[in-house]
């Protein structure tokens, strides 16, 4: 079964590539979503346009796998096309949301705002020194991501998400609401940071009590489980070949 693969905000269809080098039997597809990579940004940001354009790229049963911002767009895309989702993974997200904080959407697209402004670097180079300080791991494969997130533009380097695209992904993501499904459901939970713990305990009760088909994986890293840690997901993932 092809598995149908959707990254977070500001990241690229590179986040999934070694998934894809570590499941190579498996037939993985990666894709930037729109206003990230090489995907031209949409006209009108809403939830229904995300899903007619994921609509687009699925067109048989398939396992449908997304992270953060990206496990949002595959549960609004389950609930439309529920025929074409045979399984849904969700990698640290959609059961967790920024109202769980307490914070306001104005909060949230402030943030989000800030943080397209700190991701301008005056070279790659600088972008990578970045990048590689705040990781837990590096290798080829992670730097290489840094190119294709990031594009020269008015003399320094910066993300290629916009931060109108940014600010309406925000929206999107905020006011979305945990819709009933019937489809079989695995979701990845970070434990790190573990002050968040007891937030994310509440909303991984929430998210289960709604959808009691859901199997739940903790897995030892951050929200970016896939740069972290991609062998375990890699090997929780490989059973459902």
């Amino acid at each position: 079964m092809k598995w149908v693969c959707l990254h977070g905000l500001g990241g690229t269809k590179h986040y999934f590539k070694e998934l894809q080098q570590l499941l190579p039997n498996e037939d993985i597809e990666a894709y930037d979503l729109p206003g990230h990579g090489e995907e031209e940004a949409l006209a009108d940001f809403t939830m229904e346009e995300l899903v007619a354009w994921l609509h687009h790229k699925v067109t048989e049963p398939v396992m449908l796998v997304g992270h953060s911002l990206g496990a949002i767009i595959c549960l609004a895309y389950a609930q439309r096309f529920p025929k074409n989702v045979a399984h849904l993974v969700l990698l640290d997200g959609g059961y967790l949301q920024s109202a769980d904080f307490g914070v306001s959407l104005e909060q949230e697209i402030e943030g989000a705002r800030q943080f397209i402004a700190q991701m301008q670097f005056p070279t790659f180079e600088a972008a990578v020194e970045a990048e590689k300080e705040e990781a837990l791991r590096w290798n080829d494969v992670l730097e290489e991501a840094v190119f294709q997130r990031f594009h020269h533009t008015d003399g320094h380097v910066q993300l290629k998400v916009s931060e109108k695209t940014a600010v309406a992904y925000t929206k999107i993501s905020y006011q979305f609401k945990l819709p009933a499904l019937m489809q079989p459901i695995t979701l990845f939970i970070a434990t790190q940071p573990i002050e968040a713990e007891q937030v994310r305990q509440k909303a991984m009760q929430r998210f289960m009590t709604t959808l009691l088909q859901t199997n739940c994986i903790r897995v030892d890293t951050g929200h970016d489980v896939l740069t972290e840690n991609p062998f375990d997901i890699a090997n929780q993932l490989g059973e459902y070949k």
